[in-house]
């Protein structure tokens, strides 16, 4: 390997780390709590090294959004998550995946929601190719009268609202608990968009 190939290895490992430490910060304590001086502190380097990577906080909580939705496609074509699925099943997996992953990442999944439905928030390549997943695995609901973009829009909106409410009320979800809540959010869905 070349130096010019591993300096740029090295950069991108040290690019990650800064994300990583980022994304601990929103976890541990939300994304009000997160500082360029925080994150410098926490990666033990000086705030200037920070900016080199990204040029402010924005630049960095779109990264830590792009991120989130990287690690989702990831994983939805490392587990060909709805492979072989009806239109119903996807429907129930689309709605399952969203709120387990809303449950299990509470101060994280808060942050990303604020950060898209901010001003001038433009999606990424990974949050696009989610959501066309998405579009695509729903698509038999999705052939009715009127807009389907705008029925995506709808159905995007009103998942990450029931999540959003879930986790903000503090309620005590186990596994069961969420599975049965799964079951009524995605019955919810299926009556609508069947009628």
């Amino acid at each position: 390997m070349c130096i010019k190939e591993r300096k740029q290895r090295e950069k991108e490992q040290f690019r990650n780390r800064i994300l990583e430490t980022a994304i601990r910060i929103v976890h541990e304590d939300g994304f009000q709590a997160l500082t360029i001086r925080k994150l410098a502190e926490r990666i033990e380097y000086s705030p200037r090294t920070i900016y080199l990577y990204f040029s402010d906080k924005e630049e960095l909580l779109k990264a830590i959004v792009e991120y989130g939705f990287a690690a989702s496609v990831q994983n939805l074509e490392a587990n060909d998550y709805y492979s072989g699925l009806s239109a119903e099943q996807h429907l129930r997996a689309a709605v399952s995946y969203h709120l387990k992953t809303a449950v299990e990442n509470v101060n994280y999944y808060n942050a990303v929601i604020q950060i898209i439905q901010g001003k001038g928030f433009e999606p990424g390549p990974n949050q696009l190719k989610f959501e066309q997943y998405l579009s695509e695995s729903l698509e038999p609901y999705l052939k009715m009268d009127g807009d389907s973009a705008f029925t995506m829009f709808l159905l995007f909106a009103s998942i990450r609202g029931i999540a959003v409410e879930l986790i903000n009320k503090s309620l005590p979800v186990n596994a069961d608990e969420l599975n049965d809540k799964t079951e009524l959010v995605f019955n919810f869905y299926k009556n609508l968009l069947e009628t």
